[in-house]
């Protein structure tokens, strides 16, 4: 009968080593692995999917800040602070210009200056928050948001406005012991006026790196 059967090969069958037990038990458990990993492949990372949304960029995330910091004149910063909503920390088509900015309105006589040059090319007038004894601000008449919209166009007023710094600073008796010229672009720069213009700095020692 089947009782019989089975007993007479049980009798028939090798008995197993320990080692064989234990080789066969590692053997199961290593395939029980791999296949669970298997199934794991077969579905999509959490952290590979993608979304289309477009992420703010920095100064987007940090609005606030650019916005506390714009307020804060610092030592290569005008003394005369505006706040741009333009962000300028985005590569893109060149800002477009604010004829509201207060150089504009200093152009248009709306606001008072000290101004100390004045051509058909630029106007020249002290930094009411100076940081040297001798701090001269030139601006072009023509609007130019800051110098890395200047065009091709452009090349005649910037080289005037170079011009421009080394006779002021001859004016100001600053050109023989030494000045510094500082032109500020964008945000990171702290350019906290929108309307290009020459910081010319004299009457004491200056480090480097600035800023």
């Amino acid at each position: 009968d089947k009782g019989l059967v089975s007993a007479k090969q049980a009798q028939a069958a090798p008995h197993a080593s320990p080692i064989e037990n234990v080789t066969h038990r590692l053997l199961t458990r290593l395939s029980s692995d791999l296949q669970q990993r298997s199934l794991l492949d077969l579905q999509v990372p959490h952290h590979t999917v993608r979304s289309n949304r477009a992420t703010p960029c920095q100064c987007q995330q940090n609005k606030l800040a650019t916005l506390d910091t714009a307020k804060k004149p610092s030592r290569l910063g005008c003394g005369i602070a505006s706040v741009s909503a333009t962000c300028s920390y985005s590569k893109g088509p060149e800002m477009s210009y604010d004829d509201n900015n207060i150089f504009a309105k200093i152009l248009r006589k709306e606001i008072p200056a000290d101004v100390v040059h004045e051509d058909e090319h630029c106007l020249a007038f002290r930094d009411i928050q100076p940081q040297a004894p001798t701090h001269v601000l030139v601006i072009p008449k023509q609007p130019i948001a800051k110098l890395a919209d200047a065009t091709p166009e452009d090349r005649q007023v910037l080289g005037h406005l170079m011009w421009a710094a080394g006779e002021i600073a001859r004016k100001e008796g600053i050109a023989e012991d030494g000045f510094r010229i500082a032109i500020n672009n964008g945000g990171r720069a702290n350019q906290t006026v929108f309307h290009l213009h020459v910081h010319v700095m004299g009457g004491r020692d200056f480090t480097w790196p600035p800023g």
